[in-house]
């Protein structure tokens, strides 16, 4: 196994190599066929899964190493791709996305594959100790454990510490993958330990040919083009958000509500009321997503204590009573979750109101570049025409404060009554 990469050091691709676009046909294997507009990481794919295979049969491996960090913005398949690499590194075949290890990764049911996303806004130590030490065990069916850390970007001090320390000294059986937004968003000296794979924001008529069925891959029924085209261009090559939209009238439903503040956000009162509305609509929806998954966790713990669907009143007590450490963990661990599914449905709402006031920003400069929000023209030209350069550029930023307060543990309620309030006033 090779020593880490230096800081910076993207995975590269050797002239004459494998995984080198210049030489054959430049197709990705199977397993990273779910990526959307990701073909400049082609040359990358194939050069780790054939310097994976070089360091399975113990050959020197150039393109090979212990730890990756896959960046990119929200929605370009940042997690996706940390699958899809798994996969890779450990099939037989390189990635056919057909065998059984493929599948197991895929569907996150590899025992050798441990996969940890923080619950909350923050990773604790704790946690990242926990998942350091499971790391180190050795693997059941492969020949590496991976350890995929989703959203690194979240790791406080203390746990991007304790993690440090083991990319500086991985076990030889090991291998991580982290993702996060970009590779700045991560301590320096942590990706400095990885080798760096960054994805790009998918074009909006990728995403469209995606969700229409057009793609090679698609992992749902298609949707008409009309839908693709819109779901594909308001999620703004958010994959996942684009997908949602497409597939779900209700989503559909919350954002028009969404984009209609804009106009009905005239004084103070209308903006106080409009601002109680949208934080009692996500924290709804938080509550009801976090309500499911602890629900689904509080079931797996203790069906693990022999509680099982048919068990006996008698047997469900003495396993609520072995499992109260879990149980009383996961309590804990709901409110840091419903916590976070809350800021994250304001943040998408706040994307969502950015790209409309974008949309008159771009009325103003008449450039000729196509809106986010076309099917809202009449209202974007009315609100250009209320307004001028300097108080639409002031609007985009007051959005962008208010979402990254949302980040430090901001009020959130305060903040989106703040910022209602800012964008109510047009003067």
């Amino acid at each position: 196994m090779t020593a880490p990469a230096s800081a910076g050091v993207k995975a590269s691709v050797v002239p004459g190599h494998p995984g080198d676009a210049t030489g054959g046909d430049a197709v990705a294997p199977p397993v990273f066929a779910s990526l959307v507009g990701q073909a400049h990481a082609i040359p990358i794919w194939r050069a780790i899964v054939a310097d994976a295979a070089r360091a399975r049969r113990g050959e020197v491996a150039p393109g090979f190493t212990h730890a990756w960090l896959i960046t990119g913005p929200p929605g370009s398949g940042r997690s996706t791709a940390a699958l899809a690499l798994a996969a890779a590194l450990t099939c037989p075949a390189g990635g056919c996305a057909r065998c059984p290890v493929c599948e197991a990764i895929l569907t996150r049911r590899d025992p050798d594959v441990e996969i940890m996303s923080p619950v909350g806004t923050t990773q604790r130590v704790a946690d990242t100790r926990h998942l350091i030490a499971r790391a180190a065990s050795a693997p059941v069916a492969h020949p590496w454990r991976l350890v995929i850390l989703e959203d690194a970007d979240r790791l406080n001090d203390a746990a991007a510490n304790a993690l440090l320390r083991t990319l500086e000294e991985p076990t030889a059986r090991t291998l991580w993958i982290l993702c996060a937004p970009s590779a700045q968003d991560v301590l320096a000296t942590l990706r400095s330990r990885c080798r760096t794979i960054a994805l790009r924001t998918p074009a909006t008529e990728a995403v469209a040919e995606l969700l229409s069925g057009q793609a090679a891959f698609s992992q749902h029924p298609p949707v008409s083009a009309e839908v693709a085209q819109f779901a594909a261009r308001a999620a703004m090559g958010h994959v996942g958000r684009a997908r949602a939209l497409a597939l779900d009238e209700g989503e559909r439903q919350r954002r028009q509500a969404v984009m209609r503040i804009p106009e009905v956000i005239g004084d103070l009162g209308e903006a106080m009321t409009a601002a109680a509305a949208l934080i009692s609509s996500c924290t709804e929806a938080a509550a009801e997503l976090g309500d499911q998954a602890e629900a689904a966790e509080r079931s797996a713990i203790l069906t693990a204590h022999g509680a099982t669907a048919d068990a006996r009143p008698r047997e469900r007590t003495r396993a609520q009573r072995s499992a109260s450490a879990q149980l009383k963990e996961v309590t804990r661990r709901g409110k840091d979750r419903r916590r976070r599914l809350l800021t994250d449905r304001l943040d998408r709402a706040l994307l969502e109101l950015t790209s409309f006031y974008r949309d008159v920003l771009v009325m103003h400069l008449g450039e000729p570049v196509a809106l986010v929000n076309p099917e809202q023209r009449p209202a974007i030209e009315r609100l250009a025409a209320a307004s001028d350069l300097a108080t639409c550029q002031r609007w985009l930023d007051d959005l962008a404060r208010a979402r990254w307060a949302l980040t430090t543990n901001a009020a959130p309620q305060l903040t989106v009554e703040a910022l209602l309030v800012q964008l109510s006033n047009r003067g």
